[in-house]
């Protein structure tokens, strides 16, 4: 009986209190021991016959071992549902960093063209003496280009936004030629400069 409560006890204090009632635990049960060895009388048999005595003590082992399943089969079910659970967890981790890592590759790709653009014009700028009229030209093709750039930034981040967040979606039907027209104009320049047209 002291062995089930000290395991029961265990179940539910805190972790630095282990220590404190396991010594607790066999204190108490040597000083009971102690007594009854050095001091028969002091504990009476009340027994009228062996079969008693027999019965009582195989009554006793019968429900300490019950109860000891019963709470280790609680301990166990208990300890399988968290593991579960972190499992879950780890599972859910790593297809985050796996969607973190794929939005990464994504903006770095997008922001590639806006910016290689942006370069372009900056270099025109340097390394070209341009008349008064060609650097209007120029200055305002690179502002545009700092605006697309400005707003592939942002759809990325509100993308990614949304992925993070697990946002729910609505399907409706869009007329895409209003969306892509800006994305187009975007990427005009660096098309423009390699022969494709848009």
């Amino acid at each position: 009986l002291f062995a089930l409560i000290l395991f029961l006890i265990i179940l539910v204090i805190p972790k630095e209190q282990r220590l404190f009632w396991y010594i607790f635990n066999l204190l108490l049960v040597g000083a009971i021991v102690s007594v009854e060895y050095f001091n028969p009388e002091v504990i009476r048999q009340q027994y009228a016959n062996r079969e008693e005595l027999f019965l009582d003590i195989s009554f006793t082992y019968v429900i300490v071992v019950t109860l000891l399943f019963l709470c280790t089969v609680q301990v166990r079910k208990n300890y399988d549902r968290q593991k579960q659970t972190a499992e879950d967890r780890a599972d859910k981790l790593e297809l985050l960093n796996v969607q973190k890592d794929k939005l990464f590759s994504i903006i770095s790709h997008d922001l590639t063209g806006p910016l290689a653009s942006l370069k372009q014009y900056l270099n025109l700028l340097t390394d070209i003496d341009l008349t008064p009229h060609e650097r209007k030209v120029v200055e305002t093709d690179l502002t545009k280009s700092l605006g697309d750039a400005q707003y592939l930034l942002e759809n990325l981040l509100q993308w990614t936004k949304s992925q993070m967040e697990n946002n729910q979606m609505f399907l409706e039907v869009l007329t895409l030629r209003q969306f892509i027209g800006q994305t187009l104009n975007m990427f005009q320049q660096v098309a423009h400069s390699k022969g494709v047209a848009l």
